[in-house]
């Protein structure tokens, strides 16, 4: 059966920052060009043919309004330089966060697989199966390490989906369960067995129904983190 994927608003605003950070940088627009052409043109000219011959008291008039106009399209034209050149770092810098965003995704997927595999022989070793029994139960069995990118991911939940988040945030409550409870049984000497027909034991039966949880919800967490 095929699993669904779940989408929220968080999908959308990493489409869009995804979208944004693809996006090519802005160039000037084609009057700017067309403006930029045709200056060009001009000098070539006057390069080639020598100045137009107009007298100067043709000009002189004009002088304030001609050196406003060719200051006016200098500072343009290092506008728009300037406005692509921060066009152009803006998407770079999108890119960058969205490539460590993704990293942080597959570094939580593979790492919630791990754990989640350790958190399996646990269950083995202290949940009762239908019908059978469990033996030499210590509170070392119990023993278990929160990997450090589940604390990454927490800081940075913006990144995850609501799903995700609900996966994570229930992974981490039954871990804070067992590690409640192993600090509770550290002191005893005891070494617990039990039948499935009567439950476990009520020093360990609040571990051992977290630890149930914890696999279930690391699984669940594993099949919505994405891989690409």
């Amino acid at each position: 059966m095929r699993q669904r994927s779940f989408r929220g608003p968080l999908d959308n605003m990493k489409e869009a920052r995804q979208s944004r950070a693809m996006r090519s940088p802005q160039l000037p627009g084609p009057a700017v060009i067309a403006s930029m052409m045709l200056a060009a043109a001009i000098i070539s000219v006057i390069s080639i043919t020598g100045p137009i011959p107009v007298r100067y008291d043709q000009l002189k008039d004009f002088q304030p309004s001609i050196a406003a106009g060719v200051a006016l399209i200098a500072a343009g034209i290092a506008y728009f330089a300037a406005q692509t050149r921060v066009n152009f770092d803006r998407a770079v810098h999108e890119a960058t966060e969205q490539r460590r965003q993704i990293n942080l995704l597959r570094k939580l997927h593979y790492a919630a697989r791990i754990f989640c595999s350790e958190v399996e022989e646990v269950r083995k070793k202290v949940y009762a199966p239908v019908g059978g029994s469990v033996k030499e139960i210590r509170p070392s069995t119990f023993d278990l390490t929160l990997p450090q990118e589940f604390n990454e991911a927490w800081d940075q939940v913006d990144i995850l989906t609501t799903p995700a988040l609900d996966a994570l945030a229930n992974a981490r409550y039954n871990f804070n369960i067992v590690a409640k409870e192993r600090a509770a049984m550290i002191l005893t000497t005891t070494v617990w067995s039990y039948r499935w027909v009567s439950g476990p034991p009520a020093e360990i039966a609040v571990a051992v129904d977290a630890i149930r949880d914890l696999e279930k919800h690391l699984r669940e967490l594993i099949r919505l983190l994405p891989l690409s």
